[in-house]
């Protein structure tokens, strides 16, 4: 682990070279098997072996955290041909579970000591290839299924998508008859609410007044405000104190 020199500690200002001194992360390439050390905390380890393969096993997680509390961490990469994994040691976890990490050419990721100090947790992750995540999950929200991300997610390039795409939590409400009065409210909607399909079938007016739409909320409806045109055959209506769905003789 690096040690930062201070400006108290130097009596003056830091130089750039010496914030570039003390804020470069140590490397330390290994060929062969490797036990991580209290002394590795904040370092960068890259498996760097053309042909062989090699396991680098993480410190006690208790050890590490006792010595570093709560900010132990460490960074992997593989530079190599070679697979290099990452084992836990003894019964402690990564990300919850028991499984090692083996990280191909080009991947590296970043662990540190979990809350409890009973094992380690992905702080980040970087992968080549193909990934396949084989977990039959789910999702029923934006925090559940086999893969959630708490920063978003960015593609570069097309999405295939073999199930439906959600957005949200969508709610259907129920259906309303619109045989006798004027108007007819929709009420509780969410406030996250973005979006708002309306499904007309077989409502008409009275042949004289159109199909209109108008927005509300606690502090009532809308009247004002909006820009919209309806056109049939040669009639065209406009408004801007509701949306306009249909003119006046037309029926959905």
């Amino acid at each position: 682990m690096p040690t930062l020199r201070t400006r108290a500690g130097k009596g003056s200002a830091l130089t750039h070279a010496e914030l570039d001194a003390n804020f470069t992360r140590p490397v330390d390439q290994k060929t062969t098997t490797y036990a991580c050390l209290v002394g590795d905390n904040r370092s960068l380890i890259e498996g760097n072996h053309a042909t062989t393969p090699f396991t680098i096993t993480l410190g006690d997680a208790t050890t590490m955290d006792n010595a570093e509390p709560g900010d132990y961490e460490i960074s992997f990469s593989n530079i190599n041909a070679a697979a290099v994994t990452i084992a836990r040691a003894g019964a402690d976890t990564i990300d919850s579970g028991s499984t090692s990490i083996v990280l191909q050419k080009d991947e590296s990721i970043t662990l540190k000591t979990n809350n409890a100090g009973d094992g380690y947790q992905t702080v980040g992750k970087k992968v080549f290839g193909i990934l396949l995540v084989d977990d039959a999950t789910d999702s029923t929200s934006g925090t559940t299924g086999a893969i959630n991300t708490a920063g978003g997610l960015g593609v570069t390039k097309d999405i295939f998508c073999g199930g439906d795409i959600l957005g949200g939590a969508g709610e259907l409400q129920a259906e309303t008859a619109t045989t006798s009065g004027t108007t007819h409210d929709y009420t509780g909607i969410p406030s996250w609410a973005r979006k708002i399909h309306i499904l007309l079938n077989g409502v008409s007016t009275n042949g004289v007044s159109p199909l209109a739409i108008q927005l509300g909320d606690a502090g009532g409806i809308e009247t004002s405000g909006y820009q919209s045109t309806v056109s049939h055959a040669l009639v065209q209506e406009d408004s801007t104190t509701r949306f306009l769905i249909t003119a006046a003789e037309l029926s959905v």
